[in-house]
């Protein structure tokens, strides 16, 4: 479904498309209509305890919060801070409440998580986190329970109920905004007139931007006064278990890609890049569960290919790593690397902790 809905928002001049797009454009105004009226209802006035950070987009997916709230995690507990993260567990089959310690929390079956919250839980173990369909209620529950100094709010642009100290807009550096509908018309969750409520703006995957950086400049230009850093996607090696091997020494073989993910296109156009030796990739819905009929996909692409490597995403390998592809499965280790210090963008994030 997901990949047809891309297929009619990205051909909208094709008129084999129009009745479909005519429908949606009316779905998108309903939409809009009730984003509207969920901001003028919702004005930040809960409060918890703690400093909290908002991480959120203005799109559907594929900007990286997932990275960057893991970087701001390890980026405050550095500095001596208790960290908590409020989320609403998307992608998870169950929809209970869960709080808990990363440590904890990660010896849960994925189904119950989520492979966003398996992701931050396996790799932040001292961070507390709490998961709840509300996440100002998440927040409050991290609060009473555990006590951080800082709560760090998942994908919470959109959510305004709960006041923050700091409110931090991810947009992807590589992908032209401008002219794109709102959903489920086009993939804006808002328009972008809506980053002026942010406190900083973060332009992620600043390595995927090709030699023209008009749309990063006229963002900038745009919203002046909004402090703007820009962050790079470093990928150069890959893992699998306790195995780690450099992206440089596998070069020249044959490699095939697959992944659920919300910005495929992008990110398979990078690996391409690093990877000489793709010969294969098949694209899944983001959050993809990894059924059957998945995997045999998966099999029958590897017996057309003959891959000596199959390479994924953290959160699709963690559904992936106990089935025997034949090839061994690794995942894209990431890390995310400051492109300049940006020292208003810096004094803001420390700003809030010098009182705790």
């Amino acid at each position: 479904m997901e990949t047809v809905w891309l297929k009619i928002i990205s051909n909208k001049a094709n008129p084999l498309f129009w009745p479909a797009l005519a429908v949606l454009a009316i779905i998108s105004w309903f939409y809009r209509i009730g984003m509207s009226l969920k901001n003028s209802l919702r004005s930040k006035s809960v409060r918890t305890g703690a400093a909290v950070v908002s991480v959120g987009n203005l799109t559907v997916g594929g900007t990286g919060k997932t990275p960057t709230t893991i970087f701001l995690a390890d980026y405050y507990l550095a500095k001596g801070k208790k960290v908590g993260v409020a989320s609403s567990g998307y992608g998870r089959k169950n929809k209970g409440k869960i709080c808990g310690a990363g440590r904890d929390i990660s010896r849960e079956d994925i189904s119950i998580i989520g492979d966003e919250l398996m992701e931050m839980a396996e790799r932040l173990p001292e961070v507390y986190f709490a998961v709840s369909k509300s996440k100002t209620e998440a927040a409050l529950r991290l609060d009473r329970e555990y006590r951080p100094d800082i709560i760090i709010i998942d994908d919470g642009f959109q959510h305004r109920k709960l006041f923050r100290s700091v409110d931090i807009l991810l947009i992807d550096a590589a992908d032209d905004l401008r002219g794109e509908s709102i959903f489920p018309l086009g993939r804006l969750r808002e328009k972008i007139a809506a980053a002026a409520r942010a406190d900083l703006i973060f332009l992620t995957k600043a390595n995927f931007i090709n030699d023209e950086r008009d749309f990063p400049d006229w963002l900038k230009k745009k919203f002046p006064d909004k402090p703007t850093a820009e962050f790079s996607f470093i990928n150069d090696s890959l893992a699998s278990g306790e195995n780690e091997i450099l992206l440089n020494s596998i070069s020249g073989k044959s490699c095939y890609f697959f992944a659920g993910v919300g910005n495929f296109d992008g990110l398979c156009n990078h690996i391409k890049q690093l990877l000489p030796g793709l010969t294969g990739w098949r694209r899944f819905s983001d959050h993809c569960r990894y059924c059957k009929a998945d995997r045999d996909r998966i099999k029958s692409d590897l017996e057309k290919y003959r891959p000596e490597y199959i390479i994924t995403t953290y959160k699709d390998y963690t559904k992936l790593k106990d089935f025997d592809f034949g090839p061994p499965l690794y995942y894209l280790m990431l890390k995310l690397q400051l492109e300049e210090e940006t020292k208003v963008v810096l004094d803001k994030l420390d700003s809030i902790t010098e009182n705790l």
